[in-house]
């Protein structure tokens, strides 16, 4: 049987660099002296791969709760732009906001619940078609009849 081994010192670096770093990959391994083929290696070990994945999902759990932390905010400038935005950003606006409606519910895959909550409906295209239109004749200068 293979004997598991916990991932080295160095190991451990080269991970936080790629979770935190805004540079490239090939950048990262280059600045920390690890060879493409040792990278690849090391990435067959399941003790590294386990470390990175987990450090990976740790990284995007706390950038969804940034999100949630912020998304009111995000909403309320979208309506704003709603209403103060003419033609492409009002429009794009919206159909931001209709998107966020519907991914509200992001972050695990679960299995299709049967009782949906009654304040997060998802909506239709033909009814955020109708939406939108609406919207765009809202903001369209009256003409005189």
């Amino acid at each position: 049987m293979k004997e598991t081994h916990q991932p080295t010192k160095r190991q451990h670096q080269l991970i936080d660099a790629l979770i935190t770093s805004k540079c490239d990959e090939q950048t990262i391994l280059t600045e920390h002296k690890i060879s493409r083929a040792t990278y690849q290696k090391w990435l067959a070990e399941p003790a590294f791969l386990e470390q990175f994945e987990l450090r990976r999902a740790m990284a995007h759990r706390r950038s969804r709760a940034i999100i949630a932390h912020h998304a009111h905010k995000a909403a309320d400038r979208l309506f704003t732009l709603i209403t103060e935005g003419k033609g492409e950003t009002a429009r794009k606006a919206c159909l931001d906001i209709i998107s966020m409606a519907g991914n509200s519910t992001s972050g695990p895959a679960t299995p299709p619940q049967e009782d949906k909550p009654a304040d997060s409906p998802q909506i239709p295209p033909e009814a955020a078609a109708r939406i939108l239109a609406a919207l765009a004749e809202q903001n369209e200068p009256e003409n005189d009849q």
